[in-house]
């Protein structure tokens, strides 16, 4: 049993009658001696040599020491009396790793009791009393674990041994966790006792630096201690990724960027700008694929080469228009090349013969496809994508909502309509891709329904928000859904309707099950033109003379979906009608 005249008083100037929640110490006393006896049957009959009931055990652990945590911020026992180092180990390893929200915190619950007890590991040694330092800890799994940095410190405080850097199995070492986490205190202590400030891990081949670039908080500071003490900035790991691809790579603190080129222009460090990974990727390729302004502009000021191919013959711009998102970013790509008195090369082909602007057209992006016509892109021989290259992009992008479907449905018609006003032909192969699009991407999986629609208009707040939502200054949301698809056509371009979906307006609607009838309708009128105009063409070529024009205008006007217009667009190719 535990002396409780020997536990350690964590709050010597606390009254002394009364512990920090106003229990009387006595029974403060009697709590913390049923939960002491509680936890120590636990351990007693728990059988440490089978394995599987070790997490349940963790878990039962847990909840007494919250207990303990709750009543007991005056006193805690001494933990090495009452669990073995190898159970203590493992508890705090199972602290870190994230199965449920709850046992999470629980977990970090159970990190801070062993610190308020003072617990600090002890490293096993060999017969010459060198540690052994080939073990992994808790800090080994908080790296791969969304685990909070105040917990990554606090078991710093409990593995305190700077000298002794263990590295688990990958050769992740307690050093890389601290240049991570941006511990800067302890990554300089590791530091001044003689670490590698350019030690690798050993399947990953990442360095120090890699980790630290990425740090949430002092990641600069760490940067800096790693610089001073000779940190190679141009190590690559086995990836072919440099810190600097590290840094571009993610929406880390972007002062990081600045920080890692003016530290190793401080500590006499150069920079390998264009150093390009396995896949050929620069990290300029790499900040514009994650869309990293800050350090896409910085590289490209300090003389990144912007004409570089990646391995697949990408160059940046190509990157820039295999982006799901059609933001401004191609706006900002000419525009730092304008303020240097640069030029892009805009027709690149790559390995697979496209065009930055084809790109531009698979990705459903319109106003990438104006600012690149404006630029200059070439269309004496633009020829629409082939459907291999739609079905590619759309393993790019998981989403599937109700904006997504108006974002597709829209879209591939807005890109369009942007090539037809610089005087591009859509020809019937081009049609016929267009049509399969819309079947690869389910959206003819979604008939309108009238009922449903009915009951939309009968719901007052449905009303409410599409008559706020303006689809251009003259026409509302509630007013286009009165109109018919041909009038539709005459007062909302493609694009109004793909900049609706942009705005994400439609997932706010006051309830949810309204916005897909909505959003079936919109897709039904706005494509209606589109389907009509090539059907009707498929129609006449197949009929010939037997058929009067005015008839076939009967025909194709019947209440046919878009599926069915789709139908006959594909028939067409084959020469076969339903």
């Amino acid at each position: 049993m535990v002396d409780m005249n020997m536990a350690v008083n964590l709050f010597e100037d606390s009254d002394d009658s009364f512990d920090g929640n106003g229990y009387e110490l006595e029974e403060v006393d009697r709590r913390n001696q049923e939960t002491l006896e509680k936890l120590r049957r636990e351990c007693e009959n728990f059988n440490w040599e089978v394995v599987e009931e070790r997490y349940s055990f963790f878990c039962r652990v847990v909840d007494l020491t919250i207990g303990w945590i709750y009543h007991w911020e005056r006193y805690l026992p001494n933990i090495r009396d009452i669990l073995r180092p190898e159970q203590i180990d493992y508890l705090l390893k199972e602290s870190v790793i994230n199965r449920l929200d709850h046992l999470r915190i629980q977990g970090e619950q159970f990190i801070k009791f062993a610190l308020r007890a003072h617990y600090k590991d002890q490293p096993d040694v060999d017969e010459d009393g060198r540690p052994f330092l080939r073990r992994t800890t808790a800090l080994h799994h908080v790296s791969a674990n969304d685990t909070r940095p105040r917990v990554v410190l606090d078991l710093f405080d409990i593995y305190n041994r700077f000298d002794v850097n263990y590295a688990d199995e990958s050769g992740l070492t307690h050093f890389h966790v601290a240049c991570q986490f941006g511990c800067c205190d302890v990554a300089g202590k590791f530091l001044r006792l003689g670490q590698d400030p350019n030690l690798l891990v050993r399947e990953t081949g990442d360095s120090p630096l890699h980790f630290a670039v990425t740090a949430e908080f002092n990641g600069r500071t760490v940067i800096e201690s790693l610089f001073r003490k000779g940190a190679n900035p141009n190590l690559a790991n086995v990836k072919g990724s440099t810190a600097l691809h590290a840094i571009c790579k993610g929406d880390y603190n972007q002062d990081i960027v600045n920080a890692f080129f003016e530290l190793s222009l401080e500590y006499n460090h150069q920079v390998l700008i264009d150093a390009q990974d396995v896949g050929g990727n620069a990290p300029l390729h790499t900040a514009l694929a994650y869309g990293n302004k800050r350090a896409a502009e910085l590289l490209l000021r300090k003389g990144a080469d912007s004409s570089l191919a990646n391995a697949e013959g990408l160059t940046p711009l190509h990157i820039i228009c295999k982006r799901i998102k059609d933001d401004d970013l191609v706006d900002f790509f000419f525009n730092i090349h304008d303020d240097l008195h640069q030029t892009v090369r805009i027709n690149v082909l790559d390995n697979e013969g496209m065009t930055p602007l084809k790109w531009a057209v698979v990705y459903l992006m319109p106003h990438a496809v104006d600012v690149l016509l404006d630029r200059g892109a070439d269309m004496s021989q633009f020829t629409f994508p082939a459907g291999d290259h739609f079905y590619a992009a759309l393993e790019d992008d998981y989403e599937f909502t109700a904006s997504e479907l108006l974002r597709k449905a829209s879209g591939i018609l807005a890109v369009l309509e942007r090539l037809e006003r610089r005087g591009y032909e859509l020809d019937r192969s081009g049609a016929i891709t267009i049509t399969k699009f819309f079947a690869k991407n389910r959206l003819f999986l979604y008939p309108e329904n009238p009922a449903q629609l009915e009951s939309c208009w009968r719901n007052q707040a449905f009303v409410r928000t599409t008559r706020e939502i303006m689809i251009n200054p003259n026409l509302s949301l509630y007013d286009l859904m009165q109109l018919r698809p041909e009038e539709a056509e005459n007062r909302v371009t493609y694009m109004e309707y793909f900049e609706l979906s942009c705005t994400k307006k439609l997932e706010a609607f006051p309830v949810w099950g309204y916005v897909w009838p909505c959003v079936v309708h919109l897709c039904e009128k706005l494509d209606r033109g589109f389907f009509r105009r090539w059907a009707m063409n498929t129609f006449l070529e197949f009929m010939g003379d037997r058929l009067p024009i005015l008839c076939c205008d009967m025909i194709i006007d019947h209440p046919l979906t878009n599926e069915d217009l789709g139908c006959i667009i594909i028939a067409g190719a084959t020469g076969q009608t339903s």
